[in-house]
């Protein structure tokens, strides 16, 4: 089904939206559905990122995100290139040099140099740090000061090699 969301040539994707239902929890470790939750209509209105993994790629060295967003409704998602690796999301506000509702849609990827892509050195809730931000297609660079709000969503087991479903001691620290 992904590959009919986003089409990497641009084109308009064959697929705009599915039904589908919430799960409170995790899916794979006995998730829940929500009441009133069921046969979701989800609507796809842009894709903001998206890549294909490549066998060639290899994982950048310093921790790497994409923000996007619009306004101050803000997100941080942990850009996922070869596993080992996680996939995290965090609500967040940032200060800095201003970016533009157009930037943000397109996503801006955010590096954090101080710190090593590794799960235990992620960005955690009600932190703040300095990145430095590229807005797809732009040639400055820009210097940030982002506020972690709320971790939304992390997940490592299933990035793992081999993969697994049990919760690692990282998510159990999470909380989620």
């Amino acid at each position: 089904m992904l590959s009919r969301l986003f089409t990497p040539n641009r084109q308009e994707p064959t697929l705009n939206g599915f039904t589908g239902t919430v799960f409170s929890g995790h899916l794979e470790r006995r998730g829940t559905p929500i009441d009133g939750l069921k046969d979701v209509r989800v609507h796809i209105d842009k894709v903001i990122y998206a890549r294909q993994f490549d066998p060639t790629d290899s994982k950048p060295d310093k921790l790497t995100y994409v923000l996007f967003g619009k306004g101050q409704e803000l997100f941080l998602a942990h850009q996922i290139v070869e596993p080992p690796d996680f996939d995290q999301i965090l609500s967040v506000k940032v200060d800095g040099d201003r970016l533009t509702d157009e930037e943000l849609d397109r996503g801006v990827e955010i590096v954090v140099p101080e710190r090593d892509n590794l799960s235990s050195q992620r960005i955690k809730e009600k932190e703040t740090i300095s990145g430095r931000g590229h807005a797809t297609g732009a040639h400055q660079f820009l210097d940030l000061r982002i506020q972690a709000n709320v971790e939304l969503y992390f997940e490592e087991g299933e990035l793992f090699v081999p993969p697994t479903f049990r919760q690692t001691p990282e998510e159990r620290k999470s909380g989620l």
